[in-house]
């Protein structure tokens, strides 16, 4: 199955639980000292899987981009 038949709002939801549920273990991971990374590295991690994911979010810069060219 391609991106393009599974659409753009369903791999924005996707991206958006994936990068939620990522926040969450490693934050988890990281109170339990199994990982040495900070907080700000973790959230910083979850926001760049979910713009990277997100169609939406791709199309919404790209056009902020062009406002400003």
């Amino acid at each position: 199955m391609s991106l393009k038949k599974i659409g753009a709002k369903v791999l924005s939801k996707g991206a958006m639980i994936f990068s939620n549920l990522w926040i969450a273990t490693l934050t988890i991971l990281k109170g339990l000292d199994k990982i040495n990374l900070s907080i700000n590295e973790i959230i910083v991690s979850g926001v760049v899987i979910t713009a990277v994911w997100t169609p939406t979010f791709i199309s919404i810069i790209a056009d902020k981009i062009k406002e400003k060219i």
